[in-house]
């Protein structure tokens, strides 16, 4: 990190000394300040919308849909025992068919295009683009491609290949259509957009501009003319071209850099040339592409991180179509403005975050659409969920503090300095909310993260999942009590001819690694210790590592990841790092030798064996009068945070069926701190691997792991191993990692002047203490 940056955010930090001025205080007390993330105003907008959840007919993969006189035209492709058939189907709100068009293609194999909408008037004759890949071996094929039209009854009556329209042999899929008011359609091949006529003729055909750049969407912009977003994954760059489909050229250019990630785009209407999905809801892009929030899905209680399609209509309303996992199938969402006489009032509580991450979103909509009371509002601190500049991020999080908007519920970010917020009294005591009897109480959560999340015997903050950072090595390395120290690590490596000790790719990953594993920092005292000799022989083993390290070009390196791979099985490594997030105990056996121990990382200053690691923090402001709602948002995270889904299987013609007498617990992001379901995931922890086939029979194979660039079979794991995972997940593991960008970036920015050359470990280490302790002074 820069020195530039490390200025920023020290500036930031200062921003919050003065802010907390007016934080601290009693600790118990309420205030009743203002706990807002967004103005009134802004809630009323983004909250005026009604939602209604529509179930698609059973057994319908939904492609495109299109909603018009009051029925959704979906492009789907239904699957029954009889064999597949492709359709338009037109349904009501309630999921009730009321039209069925057949498709039949000249092959019969065609297929819609994947995000392409059934074209309608208001006469309800219908309009569909169907593609077909003909393959005459895996290197040559080609694409078949059709416009099939459809009366409002449902026959079919029309059928106009446009193959020689599209670009022949570098055709490669059909990605998507529009049509314009011209009756001209557009269609996305990804590699270019093609125009063709109402008879199919071809008009013109736009290329992208580089092999980097493909076409991710279509849009009718708000002036009625089609246009087309291209990525450039190259330069990392996107653009909204619009096209004149009078001869397929291309018109007015946007740069859309400046909105930000990854851009799924729907039709504009009104001022808004186009929409965007961002990362809580949907935007309107202005002319100037300035972006307004218009629609908090999350707030709505739409998970959006499950979204594949949105479609806009000239009612203002919106069309998300999506898949659920739980389901089965496809889920649709029509998101209409509201009367206020519709919204049902709740009462708002509100969330900030750095970013609103996949975790955070699922738990928001799961939320706002079941609790009958409440409603979380969401807003993030980094404008386009983009945090490559945390201070800034941070700086408006400390202004909104100035302000004296602080929101209910804080997800704690790495880069915020948190033990100084605590000190500070900014959050809330969440034990007397677990013991009040709402919610989640004391004894249903692992007594070892209770430990770590405490401050003076009070709990401050508390996560609904959690990894664990750790260390496997060989029992024979380490001490009595399971420790291994850097002086004995380095010489069990010199013994083996000098090689590196660790895993860590470079200099500073090995130097933090080790510093979050000593006890050189104490945060809750406000004090430091790095002048010593554990420090500096950790900063001389680190310069043994390289100071830069290009990770796509190493893991693209397949000799030298396969090495790394296998050299502590091999005996070339003396440890091997790992992350445990589950009990399958596969991983590490394949890569451990048959003494292996859990340790910690080597240093001289060892704590504990492993760090707690979090994805999801969540802190309740003390200022808060919505305490009680906020810890029912959380507990209702904690308590979600296990997926108990029975298996599923799907036949030949490949229909979905359930097996629900048994069932599958997964935890994809961590162990569940819930007691009750992390015990559950440990009881099935052993269960044998299988899975069901297309007749439904359980089919068990042995384990096995890609290792070394080689699959091998993997013994199945025994009560010992799973014991011994156990205690490395549980036992004694009451530290994590502290949360304070500030300190990280002192450390590393020293470290920097001994890696170069310019200062001895001495010098650094004097350095890291005088500016650290001078931190920790002014700010803890």
């Amino acid at each position: 990190m820069t020195f530039k940056k490390t200025i920023s955010l020290i500036a930031a930090a200062a921003v919050l000394a003065a802010s907390m001025a007016g934080c601290s205080g009693s600790t118990g007390g309420n205030t009743g300040s203002s706990t807002a993330v967004a103005d009134q105003e802004t809630m009323a907008k983004e909250l005026a919308y009604t939602v209604k959840e529509i179930v698609p007919p059973e057994g319908l993969s939904v492609s495109g849909i299109t909603y018009k006189n009051d029925l959704y035209y979906a492009s789907a492709r239904e699957v029954t025992d009889k064999g597949a058939v492709n359709k338009v189907v037109a349904f009501d709100a309630n999921g009730t068919v009321q039209k069925e068009m057949i498709v039949s293609t000249e092959s019969g194999e065609a297929m819609p295009a994947s995000s392409g909408a059934p074209v309608v008037d208001d006469e309800g004759n219908v309009s569909v683009v169907y593609a077909e890949m003909i393959y005459k071996s895996d290197t040559d094929y080609s694409v078949s491609a059709s416009i099939i039209t459809l009366n409002a009854a449902g026959e079919q009556t029309g059928s106009t290949d446009i193959t020689e329209a599209l670009t022949g042999a570098s055709a490669t899929y059909i990605s998507g259509y529009k049509a314009d008011s011209k009756g001209n359609f557009i269609i996305n091949e990804g590699t270019a957009v093609v125009v063709v006529d109402a008879q199919g003729k071809l008009v013109g055909s736009i290329p992208v501009e580089s092999n980097s750049e493909f076409v991710s969407s279509l849009v009718i912009t708000n002036t009625g003319e089609p246009a087309y977003i291209a990525m450039n994954y190259g330069n990392m760059s996107s653009k909204l071209t619009v096209i004149n489909t009078d001869n397929a050229t291309k018109g007015k250019e946007y740069s859309l850099d400046s909105l930000g990630g990854s851009i799924y785009a729907s039709d504009g209407a009104g001022d808004n040339v186009f929409y965007v999905v961002s990362d809580t809801g949907i935007c309107g892009v202005k002319e100037d592409l300035s972006r307004e929030n218009l629609v908090n899905l999350l707030n709505l209680g739409v998970d959006n991180s499950s979204i594949e399609s949105i479609y806009t209509f000239d009612d203002g309303s919106f069309v998300t179509v999506g898949w659920s996992e739980d389901a089965g199938g496809n889920v649709i969402n029509h998101i209409r403005p509201a009367d206020p006489s519709e919204i049902k009032e709740k009462t708002i509580v509100t969330l900030g975050c750095f970013k609103v991450s996949y975790m955070v979103r699922q738990a928001i909509a799961k939320f706002n659409k079941t609790n009958p009371d409440y409603t979380i509002f969401v807003n993030s601190y980094a404008d386009t969920n983009d945090l490559s500049n945390e201070s800034a991020a941070l700086t408006k999080f400390n202004n909104e503090l100035l302000a004296g908007t602080i929101p209910d519920i804080l997800v704690v970010d790495p880069a915020m300095p948190y033990d100084s917020y605590v000190k500070k009294g900014l959050f809330t005591d969440l034990y007397p909310l677990m013991d009040s009897g709402a919610g989640v109480s004391r004894d249903d959560i692992i007594p070892n993260i209770l430990t770590a999340f405490e401050t003076d015997g009070k709990l401050m903050s508390i996560c609904p999942m959690f990894t664990v950072d750790t260390v496997v090595s060989s029992a024979s390395y380490t001490d009595d009590n399971g420790m291994l120290t850097l002086t004995k690590a380095r010489e069990i490596a010199d013994a083996k001819g000098g090689l590196q000790i660790s895993m860590a790719s470079s200099a500073d990953e090995f130097l933090m690694k080790g510093v979050y594993f000593s006890d050189f920092v104490d945060f809750k005292n406000g004090k430091c210790d790095f002048d010593n000799d554990a420090f500096r022989k950790l900063l001389e083993e680190s310069k043994k590592h390289p100071l830069q390290v290009d990770e796509n070009e190493w893991l693209n390196d397949e000799e030298a990841y396969t090495e790394k791979q296998t050299a502590f099985k091999d005996g070339k490594d003396v440890l091997y790092e790992t992350t445990l997030s589950d009990f399958d105990v596969t991983y590490v056996t394949a890569y451990a030798v048959d003494d292996f121990v859990f340790t910690n990382f080597p240093t001289d200053r060892p704590t504990d064996k492993s760090l707690i690691s979090t994805r999801v923090i969540y802190a309740i402001s003390d200022k808060s009068d919505k305490k009680d709602a906020a810890w029912q948002f959380i507990s209702t995270s904690i308590k979600s945070s296990l997926s108990k889904r029975p298996y599923q299987w799907y036949d030949e013609q490949g229909v979905r069926h359930l097996v629900e007498d048994d069932i599958q617990y997964q935890s994809w992001l961590g162990y569940p701190v819930y007691k009750p379901d992390f015990e559950l995931q440990l009881a099935h922890a052993l269960d044998p691997y299988h899975y069901y086939n297309e007749k439904g029979e359980a089919v068990y194979e042995d384990r096995s792991v890609y290792l070394g660039g080689t699959m091998v079979k993997v013994p199945e794991p025994t009560q010992e191993q799973l014991d011994r995972m156990s205690a490395a997940v549980t036992g004694t593991v009451t530290r994590r990692p502290a949360l304070d960008e500030i300190y990280n970036t002192i450390i590393k920015d020293e470290a920097q002047n001994y890696w170069s050359g310019s200062s001895t470990p001495e010098q650094v280490a004097s350095a890291v203490q005088s500016r650290v302790s001078l931190y920790m002074s002014e700010h803890y």
